[in-house]
């Protein structure tokens, strides 16, 4: 989905790369955090990144406002500032920037019908939004326009954003079997350009979009097992 948005990555990581990513696949943040750290505002998506992860949320706000603005589009911004917030528990911080945000998703949209990325964040503005039926919609959509039978590298970021909006809609049966599949895909820590990606359970375990199926008998189960094998 990045040339959606051009070559620009939004996780400018730099020569830490590599330990952000072992942390996504292993959960063991200790080393990329330390990187993380010292390179600075090279990596200071990842950093927020990884400070959200750990609900340290003071640390994260103090990462991204530091975040050089080549570093994002407004849009890009004004969307990772929602999703932060919305973190952090502050739903009505969040409200009117998601919903500054739907007529320029809307708009790309509609002028761009055979983009997966286009619905793709549109429909999860909608599901931050309580706007269930539209946003289950939209993320449909973005998975029939980038399957993973097409897509073997995006697809399952697509099915991501999926799995994501039914957690967020309440959708908690149709979110766990679609994870229980994303678990066994191959290429688990691809990442598109908003930074999400196929899942591993050291994310299902610390993001916070995962927190309404945590309370679920068949999520806590996934946790409690070893990673799947991958199937190719």
């Amino acid at each position: 989905d990045s040339r959606a948005v051009g070559a620009r990555p939004a996780f400018p990581l730099g020569i830490s790369g590599p330990l952000y990513f072992e942390g996504l696949r292993t959960g063991k943040w200790a080393r990329g955090q330390a990187a993380l750290d010292r390179f600075g505002r090279e990596t200071s998506l990842a950093g927020g990144d990884f400070s959200i992860m750990a609900r340290d949320f003071a640390r994260a706000d103090k990462i991204l406002a530091a975040l050089p603005k080549e570093a994002e589009t407004a849009d890009e911004r004004t969307f990772r500032q929602a999703r932060s917030a919305l973190a952090r528990g502050d739903a009505g911080f969040a409200r009117p920037l998601l919903e500054s945000l739907i007529p320029t998703w809307e708009g790309k949209v509609r002028d761009h019908p055979d983009e997966a990325r286009y619905p793709a964040v549109l429909s999860l503005v909608y599901a931050y939004l309580g706007r269930k039926q539209e946003a289950i919609r939209q993320a449909r959509r973005a998975v029939e326009l980038e399957p993973e039978s097409k897509n073997a590298y995006h697809g399952p970021v697509t099915a991501t954003v999926l799995a994501i909006v039914y957690a967020q809609t309440g959708e908690t049966d149709q979110a766990i079997t679609l994870l229980e599949h994303l678990l066994s895909v191959p290429g688990a820590v691809n990442r598109d350009a908003d930074g999400w990606g196929s899942i591993t359970l050291a994310e299902l375990r610390l993001r916070w979009e995962w927190d309404p199926l945590r309370s679920d008998p068949r999520f806590q189960k996934i946790l409690a097992n070893p990673e799947p094998k991958t199937v190719y």
